[in-house]
Parts: C-alpha cells; sequence; structure tokens
C-alpha cells in the first residue's frame, strides 16, 4: 500500500472525508481500506461519508458474490461495476472485504467470488477513462486477513487504520454521556447537577471518571456506550428496588 494513516477513533470521520474528497478529483480508480476493530463503527463511518461526499454511492451486496448459479456470481459484479462506471464520479462501497475475499480460502464460493472481484478491479485499473472518479471505500477488521490481490497499488492503495480512543478521549466521552443522560433526567429524580464545563480532579465524580477511563484501554465508543448503558440500568434497578423493596406495586393490579 502506498500510505498507511493511523488515527484514533474521534478523528476518522475527518480523516476520511479527506481522503475521499482527494480521491475523487483523481484521474484514475483509487481504492481506500478503512480498517478497525469490531464495534469501531466502521459501516455507521462509511454512511455517514455517503452522505458528505455528495456524490453516488453504490453498495455491493454479499449476496452478488455468493450467487448460488454458476456464472451468476461474474454477471453480478460486472453489472454493479458496470453502474458505478455510468454514475462517476461516485463511490463503490465494500463492507467487511475480509469476509468475502479472505486471504484463508474456505472453498470454491470464496474462490469464485474473489475472481469476479478481481477481474472488476482489473478492468477498471486498466480502462483510465472509464475509472476516472470512481473510489472505491472498503472497511475490514484485520487487514491481513484479506486476500493479498487487492492490496496491490491498483486495488486498495491507501489504508485507514482507526485506533481505540485513548485515556482522554475515553474520560471525556464518559463525561459527555452523563451530560447527556442529566439532559434528559427529569426534573425530580436529578440528585444534584453536574458542573458546566469538565468535571475537575478534585470532584469526587471527575476521580470516578479517571478510574473507569484507566481500567478501559482498548474499549472502543461502543463499547464504553455499552458499558455506561449498564451503569445506568442497574442504577435504576438499585432505586426501584429502594423505593419499593418488598415489591408492593409489582403485586398491584
Amino acid at each position: 500500500m502506498s500510505r498507511h494513516t493511523i488515527v484514533d477513533e474521534a478523528a476518522c470521520l475527518e480523516s476520511l472525508t479527506k481522503l475521499v474528497r482527494q480521491a475523487l478529483q483523481k484521474p484514475r480508480l483509487s481504492g481506500i481500506l478503512l480498517c478497525a476493530p469490531p464495534g469501531a463503527g466502521k459501516t455507521t463511518l462509511s454512511e455517514k461519508e455517503d452522505k458528505k461526499s455528495g456524490r453516488p454511492v453504490l453498495r455491493l451486496k454479499h449476496s452478488v458474490l455468493y450467487a448460488a448459479a454458476s456464472g451468476d456470481v461474474e454477471a453480478g459484479v460486472e453489472s454493479f461495476f458496470a453502474r458505478a462506471v455510468a454514475a462517476a464520479p461516485a463511490l463503490i462501497l465494500i463492507d467487511n472485504i475480509d469476509a468475502i475475499a479472505p486471504v484463508a480460502i474456505s472453498g470454491p464460493a470464496d474462490l469464485r467470488a474473489i475472481a469476479a472481484l478481481d477481474a472488476a478491479f482489473d478492468e477498471l485499473a486498466l480502462d483510465e477513462q472509464s475509472s476516472a472518479g470512481i473510489v472505491i471505500l472498503a472497511t475490514a477488521v484485520n487487514v491481513f486477513d484479506i486476500h493479498p490481490t487487492f492490496l496491490r497499488s491498483s486495488r486498495l492503495s491507501v489504508l485507514l487504520h482507526v485506533h481505540p480512543p485513548n485515556w482522554s478521549q475515553r474520560r471525556q466521552f464518559l463525561w459527555t454521556a452523563l451530560k447527556e443522560a442529566e439532559r434528559n433526567m427529569p426534573a425530580s429524580s436529578a440528585n444534584r447537577k453536574l458542573s458546566e464545563g469538565n468535571i475537575t480532579h478534585s470532584d469526587t465524580l471527575g476521580h470516578e471518571l479517571d478510574n473507569i477511563a484507566s481500567m478501559t484501554p482498548g474499549f472502543l465508543s461502543a463499547d464504553l456506550m455499552g458499558l455506561f448503558s449498564s451503569a445506568v440500568h442497574e442504577n435504576s434497578r438499585v432505586e426501584s428496588s429502594a423505593s419499593d423493596p418488598l415489591g408492593v406495586s409489582r403485586d398491584i393490579v
């Protein structure tokens, strides 16, 4: 690959937007690989980029590459790429390319899918006039799980590798989630209002956020939101039990 850009999760959309904008202006086929762990929101990021680019977007469905009848795979892929060329300048989205073009081939279906996709890439790369303004945006979990034929410079030449948020970003994410929860909380349920701005390190809640951020290295935004949602649910359950310890209200019909 010609470029290997490493960004954190928070800066990913900005970097992706810049890369797509540059690629759309090139007079030849351009390919970008968005590589990130599960739960990083690769599909969501690509969908957001769809809207920001303002260009026609065509998503290659996995069902096209795994058609049952012989010859349908080749015909389906050829038809799909022909529509992309007709719509140029346009984006082609290939989600989870490490699943549809794996380095560990498991059978004839994988071989047909890889061969059909490889032929389509070749045809676009050789015809510069048709491929002008075509950008292929693929997503994957691990670049090493992708068949090497798609990692050549004429295929996916730019790798955008997304790292999980760092300590300060995890802490800020949790603080933002707390503020959002407070805004949605009924006034009668709020025990205390959070101070405006960032919580100081001397504040008890601030220390708690520090500890949680320290205990969650490698956590993505989706992981942190799941952790936060579980805490909110547990807190609601405890408060409900405290207000009705005998469960009397649940017995009233």
